[in-house]
């Protein structure tokens, strides 16, 4: 299992849905909870966060798997009642080669239960993410229970170990000539 290691100094990922010009940031109370209970659990779980995202919406740590390092990446949106951690691969696509990630990163979404690869292709940046969501639902029960930690353990252990097996395979599509389907065969076979 990929193992967290020091932080990596680059700043954290604003939230993917912040709201821009009106509205408010503030986390609602279940917000609030979902954060508490999110922050607790990476402490008592041993990732390295950067003692500057302490109460933030944002906290980013660098992980070191079997196949490679990258940047993570959890959050509570402001205007979300959900959980969204992020693996963002440290490498962005070029542009000749979008075409031939996007068949990767499609084919290997194909099918996965829990969480997505995703392809931002304006700037090439790949991403690998896992949420939840409470939406209509009051997390502090689950939080009091222990649920919501094992909720969350799950988020943030699916997607790890999910970059870490796709890894090698995009790698060889980003920087060799692998063929986008043969690539995310071997991943899936080993």
């Amino acid at each position: 299992m990929p193992s967290a290691k020091a932080g990596t100094g680059r700043k954290p990922l604003k939230p993917a849905s912040a709201p821009t010009g009106e509205g408010s940031d503030e986390l609602s109370e279940a917000g609030q909870v979902l954060l508490g209970t999110l922050e607790q659990f990476l402490r008592d779980d041993g990732w390295p966060l950067a003692e500057e995202d302490a109460g933030d919406r944002a906290l980013a740590m660098a992980v070191e798997g079997n196949n490679g390092r990258w940047l993570c990446v959890a959050q509570v949106p402001p205007d979300r009642d959900l959980v969204l951690f992020t693996s963002v691969i440290p490498a962005f696509v070029p542009p000749e080669r979008r075409p031939r990630m996007a068949e990767f990163v499609a084919r290997a979404n194909f099918g996965m239960l829990l969480g997505a690869f995703e392809l931002e292709l304006d700037d090439g940046e790949v991403r690998f993410c896992t949420s939840v969501d409470f939406t209509g639902v009051d997390p502090a029960p689950l939080a009091a229970s222990g649920v919501l930690a094992g909720m969350i353990r799950q988020v943030v252990y699916v997607n790890v170990a999910n970059v870490d097996r796709y890894l090698p395979a995009l790698m060889t599509v980003l920087y060799g000539d692998a063929d986008p389907a043969e690539a995310v065969a071997r991943a899936e076979a080993d």
